[in-house]
């Protein structure tokens, strides 16, 4: 676990004794996106309603290759959330456009 996903869940963990999420799990799931192809979410987080998210926490520079796996497992997945977090930002909320860049989810 790198700096930046410690301290992403910190994050997570205040919002679970808040009551605002129910669970999460580091890289706990394993999502196949075609032949040969997985992609593993930093954290899946359950929400109180039983919705499923996945957040993929970045430190200061995103490479394009990261983004294309998150990228394709949202489009194959339209019920679940996925959010690109950068530095307790979000970067990119592929479900919501208008919710990017924005402070703690």
């Amino acid at each position: 676990m790198t700096k930046e996903e410690r301290a992403y869940e910190r994050i997570l963990e205040a919002r679970k004794n808040k009551g605002e999420i129910l669970a999460y799990g580091f890289e706990s799931t394993k999502l196949r996106l075609a032949y040969n192809t997985t992609y593993t979410p930093d954290f899946e987080v359950t929400m109180p309603d039983g919705r499923t998210e996945f957040h993929e926490v970045k430190g200061g520079y995103i490479y394009d290759g990261a983004l294309d796996k998150f990228k394709m497992a949202a489009a194959q997945r339209p019920w679940n959330r996925f959010l690109l977090i950068q530095k307790g930002v979000i970067k990119y909320d592929f479900n919501d456009p208008t919710k990017t860049e924005r402070n703690n989810p």
